[in-house]
């Protein structure tokens, strides 16, 4: 299941006519969906500025999660082209937020007599749903479940950022930003996962001090990285008021 979203679209849609923003929420929708269809996904619904899409329906489909990230990634570079257009022609630039997770859902024709929808239902399009919204919360782009990692992190290259609990669920889930494909990574890019990685392990560990320099090093390599700024913060409040003996580590989501 795959969820994107317009950063800051109500904003966006302030500054230009409806007739404007049609256009431009046209050649948007037009290009992500080209994107997701490419790599063999179905296109449930536009809602608003948002698109819902799932993969492994109406046909089943073999490495459904690899396809969902790499259409993430496909549509995340489409957008960088379509930016610098949109830029000269002084249009607002268009960026998003997506969620994937992977998981057992009903898919089918549901509605009313008067009207049918052929769609998804289920906790797991909540997940991904969740999995979307809290881009917002770490600044990032593209976020997978644990159950889509464990399905293409033999291809695609990912940083773990966090376990957290979701509004509304009990279970946790490990999440991973999702960086590029393998064969596109660079030694830095590398580099700055590990280091924040490190941090990471020795966070889990209760090492605050340990943790919060390996994500201050982290930070370094890439100054608008939002991620390893709460990390730091978190480590602050920790040595002050460590968590109780049986803390796992877990954030709990207060917020959709």
């Amino acid at each position: 299941m795959y969820f994107s979203d317009i950063v800051g679209f109500t904003s966006v849609s302030e500054k230009l006519s409806p007739e404007e923003l049609a256009e431009l929420l046209s050649e948007y929708f037009e290009t992500c969906s080209q994107k997701i269809l490419e790599h063999k996904g179905t296109i449930d619904k536009y809602i608003g500025d948002s698109i819902m899409a799932f993969w492994g329906a109406p046909r089943k489909l073999e490495d459904h999660s690899l396809f969902a990230c790499r259409a993430a990634l496909a549509v995340k570079e489409s957008l960088i082209v379509f930016g610098e257009k949109w830029a000269r022609e002084n249009k607002p630039v268009l960026k998003q937020r997506i969620g994937i997770h992977a998981g057992e859902v009903i898919v089918g024709n549901f509605g009313s007599s008067s009207r049918m929808n052929y769609t998804a239902i289920g906790d797991g399009v909540n997940l991904a749903s969740r999995m979307e919204g809290l881009n917002k919360f770490y600044g990032t782009e593209i976020l997978i479940t644990q159950a889509v990692y464990e399905e293409v992190k033999n291809f695609m290259v990912t940083r773990k950022i966090d376990i957290v609990s979701v509004k509304g669920k009990l279970e946790s889930t490990s999440i991973y930003e999702l960086i590029c494909k393998k064969e596109d990574v660079s030694s830095n890019t590398l580099s700055w996962i590990d280091l924040f990685h490190e941090g990471l392990e020795f966070y889990l560990d209760r090492k605050w001090e340990s943790a919060s320099l390996k994500f201050q090093e982290a930070k370094n390599q890439k100054q608008q990285d939002t991620v390893s700024e709460i990390f730091i913060q978190r480590c602050e409040v920790f040595q002050k008021n460590p968590p109780p003996s049986n803390w796992s580590g877990v954030f709990h989501m207060e917020t959709k």
